[in-house]
């Protein structure tokens, strides 16, 4: 096969430094007022669609957004709900939110009433801003929320609330912020709920330093780039790229709308992007479009970041093979962002997460709570004191004990190991691994290995319940463009891990699908396929093909 020949693309490294964090701080000083006090007002800060929003346009409306909420009555301390696809206002009402001492809570848009009205009351929210779209919903839920007081929509007033421009109406476009401590709550995050009941997160201000530093490290970003993350502000993974993109002063791109690949790549090409993020499915489906490396001008881009859950050394071989572009991965969680990263500033290993950043120390424990040795799986953990851990769960205080059982140490919930080179290597969410015949079979080591394969596109392994074994090794498979679904394909599936692992790993059960679930973040959702063949196994139904 010739050489492909790929543009040049210079990454260069940022050293690792030091997470020194003022005792005073806030985000919304630091993401745009100190920038205009600096003499930066007229810079552009970020794009959407048509628009180029700078420092001082951000701050007027920040600040005539936090006055409007001082006179509504919110105090410092109270939450705020903020419901709305990424959109300008958006990030201008989480700002004020935060610039007045108060605690933003940046909703999904694609929760339902229950989950908003658990949002709404467990945070105790006494307003809420909302897209015209997605407000529906939080009237539904207004008599059952005795603490919310106001709806703001962005759009014009109605009946029943009150729109931006009536609100912000004769407020003034200067505002000094409360000064709050590092440690305060600035925003909360709930999580997708994966595993039960969604856990309100409160992270504090020192996060543009605490999640900041290490980030921008990762991916070397500095204010020359224009990054592009194309998820909603109300996830982690999100707004830990948000840090790092306060604390270095880039340029980004807001991306609104679904997470459609291509657009994603058109605005890639539109607004000569030089950092992207997303999750390994969404560089999955990328690598599935035809005649990719000829269809999109990429040749602004200088790396990818990956997140959301460990990207398969496969996936990072055929992006570096076909477009010539460094993937840097790590591990973070909406309770502590970038534990574990690659960094330009050492190799790359396939499949690791990479190292811990200094000063945030990492652990694999033992059942016991012991140390384990290189290569041995056990519990991930990390301090503690780490800077860039979370306050607490809201209202949860037993959630809080759980995952610190570990005298000193926050419990991750996920299996990993470490080498002897000091790389960390994620094997899977500790209640996901799958007991079968007595063996632990870690379903990330199932996946990379069919991944493998050229047909495939992307593949998910559960345990599928069984009388005899405990649970079948089953993956669900969804194939390339031009690849057949057949009997064929699926003994090729098993003939291929068979060579690759050990027996017991190899899944008895295959199903083609066309598609896979996924959560909000695009991470790959196993809980309903499990769910699924529960369901199978207790009406005495199986599906796909079956293998002794």
């Amino acid at each position: 096969m010739a050489q492909i020949e790929h543009p040049k693309r210079e990454l260069i490294p940022l050293p690792d430094i030091d997470i020194v964090i003022p005792e005073y701080t806030n985000i919304a000083w630091e993401a745009c007022d100190k920038h205009v006090a600096e003499g930066r007002g007229d810079r552009v800060l970020f794009y959407f669609e048509d628009q180029k929003v700078t420092f001082r346009q951000l701050q007027i409306q920040v600040n005539r957004i936090g006055n409007a909420l001082k006179r509504s009555g919110i105090k410092p301390g109270e939450t705020v709900v903020i419901r709305s696809p990424n959109c300008p206002q958006l990030y201008a009402a989480v700002l004020a939110v935060m610039k007045i001492g108060a605690v933003a809570v940046p909703s999904q848009t694609l929760y339902k009433e229950r989950e908003i009205e658990y949002v709404v009351n467990n945070s105790d929210a006494v307003l809420v801003f909302a897209h015209p779209d997605v407000v529906g919903p939080v009237d539904a839920i207004r008599n059952n929320c005795p603490s919310l007081r106001h709806i703001v929509v962005f759009g014009p007033s109605g009946k029943d609330h009150i729109g931006l421009d009536d609100f912000v109406k004769d407020c003034s476009a200067s505002l000094e912020g409360v000064r709050t401590r590092n440690d305060d709550p600035a925003y909360i995050l709930y999580t997708s709920g994966t595993s039960g009941t969604p856990k309100g997160v409160v992270r504090m201000h020192r996060d543009t330093f605490a999640g900041g530093i290490p980030t921008s490290r990762q991916i070397a970003l500095c204010a020359d780039d224009i990054f592009l993350h194309p998820f909603e502000l109300s996830f982690g993974f999100v707004f830990a790229t948000m840090s790092a993109i306060i604390y270095s002063g880039c340029r980004f791109v807001m991306y609104t709308g679904r997470t459609q690949v291509e657009r994603i790549l058109e605005f890639v090409e539109k607004y000569r992007v030089t950092k992207l993020g997303g999750a390994p499915s969404m560089f999955r489906m990328m690598l599935g479009i035809e005649g990719l490396e000829s269809r999109f001008d990429l040749s602004s881009l200088k790396c990818f970041l990956s997140g959301g859950e460990v990207l398969p050394a496969e996936t990072y071989r055929e992006l570096k093979e076909r477009l010539g572009i460094e993937t840097l991965d790590g591990f973070g969680q909406t309770e502590g962002c970038a534990f574990v990263n690659q960094r330009p500033t050492f190799p790359v290993r396939h499949g690791s997460m990479g190292k811990p950043y200094p000063g945030i120390p990492m652990a694999v424990f033992d059942e016991n709570g012991k140390y384990c040795p290189p290569n041995t799986t056990g519990y991930l953990v990390a301090r503690a004191d780490s800077p860039n851990l979370f306050k607490e769960y809201k209202k949860m205080p037993e959630k809080w004990d759980e995952v610190h059982r570990y005298p000193g140490w926050y419990a991750t919930g996920d299996m990993a190991y470490f080498d002897d080179d000091g790389y960390y290597y994620w094997v899977g969410r500790a209640d996901a691994m799958i007991k079968s015949r007595g063996y632990l079979v870690s379903p990330k080591e199932v996946e990379e290995t069919v991944l493998e394969m050229p047909e495939v596109l992307e593949v998910a392994a559960v345990g599928s319940p069984d009388p005899v074994m405990g649970n079948r090794v089953k993956v669900f498979i969804t194939l390339r463009s031009g690849a057949q679904s057949s009997s064929e394909l699926a003994e090729k599936v098993r003939e291929h891990t068979r060579n690759r692992i050990a027996p017991y790993k190899v899944p008895k059960d295959i199903e083609f699908v066309p598609d896979l679930p996924k959560t909000n973040t695009g991470k790959l959702f196993r809980r309903p396929l499990q769910e699924l063949e529960q369901d199978r196994y207790e009406k005495g139904e199986t599906s796909g093909f079956r293998f002794q």
